[in-house]
């Protein structure tokens, strides 16, 4: 009785209003006790939904209950974090209160409107002992919403992000009665890390991401700023997947979207990410779902998808929004011969292109050339994000003037003839196993564990092109002539984006990995030394067979071993390789470099790869590989299994 006294004191203490008659206090706290006991009778804070709404979980650390909320507005009780039943308690208390809570600036009935919900409808309240304050920002931002349904939307992977790299989930609440034509009208629900302008691009972010030093906040923005940023100014394509949920479980879906405003958690772009956070709200909206209990380590968004796709009757449809690029590169499909030349003119001076080989064009051609180089310009400007529109967009309104005198409608090209679903795409994880000889004597056996994601030469169907993101791969090697056990390589990091120099694109390929890998080069007699290596390249593409990719990186190694002299060695060196799709299902590689180590341990290290990878599914494929490191020599044959 005395912890409700105090708990019902610290709620009223709080208000901003005039002290309430001494009768209506003791009345306030007598009912109080009433609902304190309903609860302590069935020990209400052990219902999964308090758990879900709270965010609560064990604590496999500390032990005990923690919250995953980092936001101290969250809570209403001093050790709310790590205890459901004093926060409960203290939540009920604090409805009574008309007093207004940081940060929302808010009662707290408004503030908490599903916690609010669902304890009155397992306690009963009776609304003239509490009565039901008015919350008019929240039915405001309720009403806007308007939530008929509910869709899980993926945004494809964008390497020039750290946080994006694995591509990124967000939520959209499909108006009600509105075609999916208007579907942009409707509100996103996102969730990510709040990042000084400073450190968005800096090797500090992706630091700082993967420790849990950035803030993660919930935000609600129209989808059509959402579709802005990823289909026109970041160029990412889009993929909805309605989901089936009752209106009820909509309902309670918004008003815990709302409870969000009051919090923040640590974000760690490995587990705590856009995808787990929305999978929170998923489970309160309906909490027979279990959907977040596989991902103890980390969190891949695609993962989440596949996991609502494989729930009987969960996914209503799918909805593909292409993005501004790939809608441009499904128009240069279709210009043919001289009318590319054509385009690539327009698009350097609108002026140059309107020769008589332009004019010679029958109309419907006219329409096309002209509407791809519109379609380029209007790319530029939205990649651009404001530097040089003057001239890009002056450029543009010329061609716009161009196009409006010959008054035929060109059409969108069928977007879906382009893009595979990311969820047919390989799973995230890899095994694989392979047999191999050293020098042609010494026989030994790899075993290769990796959490994610992609490699080089696996198929690209569901992943960006041309593209490897391996996180923390390990690989085991058994020598059977010494018949022992060895780590091989552990790479945390190992990423590569070729980005073929094309009308589109014009940015730099790059590579960076980092980890143990055992060196091969005779410089210290087979030892494990801590590698860096950071490269930046071009990249072209043909299609003389199906697809050829040339490419050519700068490099920067360094290598950390106390065998070498004083410990280290660096120096820059130089790759070049081509990458051929000889058939769909068969890609080979041949990749060569060198690196001149200048400083530390001294020497020259010469490498040369052969790979060739054959596809036997969606997640399983045959490799062959030899490789080539100063006197020494390898070659492998093995199965790679994606789960």
């Amino acid at each position: 009785l005395f912890n409700l006294i105090l708990l019902y004191g610290v709620a009223s203490a709080s208000a901003q209003t005039l002290p309430a008659s001494a009768a209506r206090q003791i009345g306030e706290l007598a009912y109080l006790t009433e609902l304190v006991e309903k609860a302590r009778k069935v020990q209400l804070w052990e219902a999964r939904l308090w758990w879900l709404l709270i965010h609560y979980g064990d604590d496999w650390l500390l032990g005990g209950v923690t919250s995953e909320a980092d936001g101290p507005g969250f809570f209403n009780a001093p050790n709310g974090k790590t205890n459901p039943q004093a926060e409960l308690e203290a939540t009920l208390a604090r409805f009574f209160s008309t007093a207004i809570l940081e940060p929302g600036k808010q009662t707290a009935q408004c503030t908490f409107p599903a916690r609010y919900h669902w304890l009155k409808s397992r306690l009963g309240f009776d609304s003239n002992r509490l009565p039901e304050l008015d919350c008019p920002r929240f039915e405001r931002w309720r009403r806007n919403l308007d939530a008929g349904s509910v869709s899980l939307v993926f945004a494809s992977y964008y390497l020039n992000n750290p946080a994006s790299m694995f591509g990124h989930t967000f939520l959209v609440l499909n108006k009600k009665g509105r075609p999916a034509s208007e579907r942009m009208l409707s509100y996103a629900i996102s969730f990510g890390a709040l990042v000084p302008e400073d450190e968005a691009q800096a090797l500090l972010f992706a630091v700082k991401g993967l420790t849990g030093q950035y803030q993660g906040h919930f935000s609600a923005l129209p989808y059509y700023v959402k579709l802005r940023e990823y289909t026109d100014i970041e160029s990412r394509d889009i993929w909805e997947y309605e989901l089936r949920f009752t209106q009820a479980q909509l309902d309670r879906l918004v008003r815990h979207a709302w409870e969000m405003g009051s919090t923040y958690f640590d974000y760690y772009f490995l587990k705590e990410n856009c995808a787990y956070h929305l999978l929170s709200l998923l489970v309160v909206a309906d909490p027979r779902l279990d959907l977040r209990k596989d991902y103890n380590v980390w969190t891949i968004p695609v993962e989440t998808i596949r996991q609502m796709l494989a729930l009987p009757g969960m996914v209503v449809k799918t909805v593909y929004r292409p993005s501004r690029g790939s809608l441009l590169r499904l128009k240069l499909g279709k210009v043919e011969g001289d009318e590319r030349k054509l385009v690539q003119e327009l698009t350097g001076d609108p002026a140059l292109g309107f020769s008589g080989a332009f004019e010679d064009l029958p109309t419907v051609r006219k329409i096309l050339v002209l509407d791809t180089a519109v379609d380029f310009y209007q790319y530029r400007i939205a990649a651009a994000r404001g530097e040089g529109d003057r001239e890009l967009k002056s450029s543009l309104r010329r061609l716009l003037l161009r196009r409006s005198r010959l008054g035929i409608a060109g059409g969108e090209p069928q977007a879906q003839e382009q893009g595979t679903p990311p969820h047919l795409g390989h799973r995230s994880q890899r095994w694989a196993v392979a047999a191999g000889e050293a020098n042609g004597e010494s026989p030994f056996l790899d075993l290769t564990w990796q959490a994610a994601f992609h490699q080089l030469m696996s198929r690209d169907e569901g992943y960006s092109e041309n593209s490897q993101i391996n996180g923390f791969l390990i690989r085991l090697r058994h020598d059977s002539d010494a018949s022992r056990t060895k780590l091989e390589q552990f790479s945390p990091v190992d990423i590569i984006s070729l980005a073929p120099l094309s009308t589109l694109n014009r940015l730099p390929s790059w590579k960076i990995n980092a980890g143990w890998r055992r060196a091969r080069d005779g410089a210290c007699g087979g030892c494990l030394p801590f590698t860096v290596n950071g490269g930046i390249g071009l990249a072209l593409r043909s299609q003389l067979l199906s697809r050829e990719v040339y490419f050519g990186f700068v490099e920067l190694t360094m290598d950390f071993e106390s065998d070498f002299d004083k410990g280290f060695r660096a120096g820059l060196g130089a790759s070049l390789g081509i990458m051929v799709d000889v058939v769909d299902a068969w890609r080979i590689a041949l990749i060569g470099g060198s690196t001149e180590y200048s400083e530390g341990q001294q020497g020259t290290v010469e490498k040369a790869e052969f790979r060739q990878r054959f596809s036997l599914g969606t997640d399983l494929e045959l490799n062959i590989d030899f490789a080539w490191q100063n006197d020494y020599r390898e070659g492998t044959v093995g199965l790679g299994y994606y789960f």
